[in-house]
């Protein structure tokens, strides 16, 4: 069987750190993503009124 290794104060913090910074990160894009969405909303709303 494989026993579980105890990771330290540090490591953990470290493990933090990394999951924080990928949150961070997916954050980001989604927003940048949604950001793109609602001016292409915005652009078509524009075309639809000035036709």
């Amino acid at each position: 069987m494989s026993e579980k290794k105890e990771l330290t104060k540090e490591e953990l913090q470290q493990r933090v750190k990394c999951l924080e910074y990928d949150l961070k990160k997916s954050i980001k894009i989604e927003n940048k993503l949604l950001i793109e969405k609602i001016a292409r909303k915005e652009h078509e709303n524009t075309i639809y009124l000035l036709n």
